[in-house]
C-alpha cells in the first residue's frame, strides 16, 4: 500500500514563518566572544538589547521574507585578507565575504525551518519505502 503525500498533508513549499519567538532564540544563540561583522555590531549588543530589538528585527526579516529580497546594505561584503608572505604583494592576498550580524540571524531562522521541512520530506520518504518494502513480503 502506498501512502500519498496528499493523505499526509505534507506541504511541498516551505513557508518560512519569522516570529518573534523564533527571533528570540536567534538572539539567545549569538556568541558574545565573537567579533563584530561589517555593520560595526556586536553580538554581545544585540544579546544585551533583545527585548529592545526584538520587535523591529522581527518586523523587518517578516517583510524581508515576504518581499523575497534582502536590505542592500545587509548583502555581502567582500573584503582581501592577507593570507601569507609579503603584505605588498596582491597575490598574497585572498577574497573573504562577511555578512552582517542581522542578516545572519535571518539566515539562521530560515536555515532552521529548511532543516525541520526536509527532516519531514525524508521521514516521509523513509516511511513510505518501509510500507511499499512490507507490502512485496
Amino acid at each position: 500500500m502506498w501512502i500519498h503525500e496528499k493523505d499526509l498533508k505534507l506541504d511541498n513549499v516551505l513557508d518560512v514563518v519569522i516570529t518573534e519567538v523564533l527571533v528570540l532564540k536567534a538572539l539567545r544563540n549569538l556568541k558574545p566572544d565573537k567579533s563584530p561583522r561589517p555593520d560595526n555590531i556586536h553580538p554581545m549588543v544585540l544579546r544585551e538589547t533583545t527585548l529592545d530589538v526584538i520587535n523591529p528585527l522581527t518586523m523587518i526579516f517578516q517583510k524581508s521574507i515576504y518581499q523575497g529580497e534582502l536590505p542592500d546594505y545587509w548583502k555581502k561584503r567582500t573584503y582581501r585578507t592577507h593570507k601569507k608572505g609579503l603584505k605588498d604583494e596582491a597575490r598574497n592576498y585572498r577574497p573573504a565575504s562577511l555578512t552582517f550580524e542581522v542578516c545572519k540571524l535571518l539566515e539562521s531562522i530560515v536555515k532552521e525551518q529548511m532543516v525541520n521541512f526536509l527532516i519531514k520530506r525524508i521521514q516521509f520518504l523513509a516511511n513510505s519505502m518501509a510500507l511499499s518494502k512490507g507490502d512485496r513480503a
